[in-house]
């Protein structure tokens, strides 16, 4: 079993200090443009929320038969027979269940972020798909 948690917004300070920076200052502009702090708050909260997986920490357990991603209080559970194919990327290992590329996989598959483990991730994943006898680009 591997298990980790991803949060980039505890680990980079000045990348948090300036996204808070932003979301303050397009506040205010709301404010300042309407005159209104409900759309002020709402704009703040909006790009708050859209910026989620940065701000917010995410939980990868990945286990004999299952991923799961735990984020802002929801809990996936996948089984690895579910997916066909792996392809590991720069931040991550995408996790689809088609054989080949389509515009559904990305509603579908699962993004799995590393968090400096991106060999044991990329061997724990492969190796789990390899056991279900799947195709692995």
């Amino acid at each position: 079993m591997l298990s980790w948690r991803y949060h980039p917004a505890a680990k980079t300070k000045a990348k948090t200090a300036l996204a808070c920076a932003v979301i303050l200052a397009f506040g205010v502009f709301v404010w300042w443009y309407s005159q209104s702090a409900i759309f002020a708050f709402l704009a703040g909260l909006i790009l708050t929320a859209s910026l989620g997986v940065f701000f917010f920490p995410t939980r990868y357990t990945l286990a004999e038969d299952e991923i799961t991603v735990e984020f802002l209080g929801t809990k996936q559970v996948k089984k690895w027979s579910g997916f066909v194919r792996a392809e590991p990327e720069k931040n991550g290992i995408f996790l689809s269940p088609f054989a080949r590329k389509s515009f559904l996989e990305h509603y579908r598959g699962v993004f799995v972020r590393y968090d400096g483990n991106k060999g044991e991730v990329d061997r724990f994943v492969l190796n789990a798909l390899a056991k279900k006898e799947t195709n692995v680009v």
